[in-house]
């Protein structure tokens, strides 16, 4: 049971961590951070967000006033609320969560992020969560240029993402190497990673999605857009049937990436742009496991491969006729017929 103490006007916020490690951003500077909400728009809800530093005693944070609260070197600042309907509930208007250098600038402040991200949605039990509402984390750390890891955020209990719950969450964190994993995550809605991790550009590491069966509309669309250091791509050997603009601009501009993810499960392509742009301009591309659908549309990949090198190798599925050509196998790769 949660007790509460007042000193003077500030709510101290006395409970156990029940669920696990809250989620916390640690100050890896060499200076001292300041955390923050960010107001995006005007949000017509207020969220509830608790703190404390390091094993000190929780506090409210005051939503209304939007303090910077102090984090001293080497120092992590725990946040958990009580948010079951979500965190953020706007495509427009939201809030997110910075990490400045000083009391009065906007500059970031250098950065790791880990504990249980849904936390943000219940004060306990919060490893108990499977399902992330709609527009949740939308934008929650977007531009946090300093963020360097997400290697310990805890996502593993999050089996579906409703509609934009991811969305542009870590978009232009230009410092992140490694993204978080999503292994255990089945469902995905409509916009459910949009634009989340475009403009990453020193991510070399994507995520795991192995046991993703469904998705909405556009859910990964842009997600890895310029992404230019990604070697390793994502998984989603799981993934049957490729919706409206599901992949579309997903890896557009991966300079590096070298393999595309295994689609070999993917035998319905059900709409146009389904995979528009999809591996535009990936340089370094040297492999493509297509998707294996009865018959293949090539207004559902325009441009699909527009840009990739002269020469790499096209597995397909045996029989299927594919156009040479930037909406089919590229022009003058060697293709691997496979049963």
């Amino acid at each position: 049971m949660i007790q509460r103490k007042y000193y003077k006007t500030v709510r101290v916020i006395v409970d156990s961590d029940g669920g696990g490690t809250p989620l916390y951003i640690e100050n890896v500077d060499s200076k001292t951070g300041y955390f923050s909400l960010y107001k995006q728009g005007s949000p017509t809800y207020t969220p509830n967000l608790n703190y404390r530093i390091d094993n000190g005693e929780w506090f409210e944070y005051d939503v209304t006033n939007l303090p910077r609260i102090e984090v001293p070197i080497g120092s992590k600042i725990y946040l958990k609320g009580g948010n079951d309907v979500g965190f953020n509930q706007s495509e427009l208007d939201y809030y997110k969560l910075n990490f400045h250098s000083s009391k009065t600038s906007s500059d970031d402040c250098k950065c790791n992020i880990g504990g249980y991200i849904t936390s943000l949605l219940a004060l306990e039990n919060f490893n108990l969560i499977t399902h992330i509402p709609d527009y949740s984390f939308k934008s929650l750390f977007s531009v946090s240029r300093l963020l360097l890891s997400v290697e310990n955020l805890i996502t593993s209990n999050i089996t579906s993402v409703g509609n934009n719950s991811f969305k542009y969450c870590f978009n232009s964190c230009t410092s992140l190497v490694t993204a978080p994993m999503f292994d255990n995550i089945t469902n995905v809605g409509n916009y459910g990673f949009n634009y989340c991790f475009e403009g990453c550009t020193s991510l070399v590491t994507a995520p795991t999605f192995s046991n993703v069966t469904k998705i909405g509309a556009m859910s990964f669309s842009n997600c890895f857009n310029n992404c230019i250091s990604l070697v390793t791509a994502p998984t989603f050997e799981n993934l049957t049937y490729s919706s409206t603009q599901t992949f579309q601009n997903c890896f557009t501009g991966c300079k590096s990436l070298i393999t595309t993810p295994n689609f070999r499960k993917i035998i319905t392509v059900s709409s146009s742009s389904s995979f528009d742009n999809c591996f535009k301009n990936c340089t370094s591309l040297k492999n493509i496991i297509a998707p294996r659908p009865s018959s293949w549309t090539t207004t559902y990949f325009n441009n699909w491969v527009q840009g990739v090198p002269a020469g790499g190798t096209f597995y397909k599925k045996s029989g299927l006729s594919i156009p040479t050509g930037t909406g089919g196998i590229p022009e003058g790769w060697t293709v691997i017929e496979e049963a």
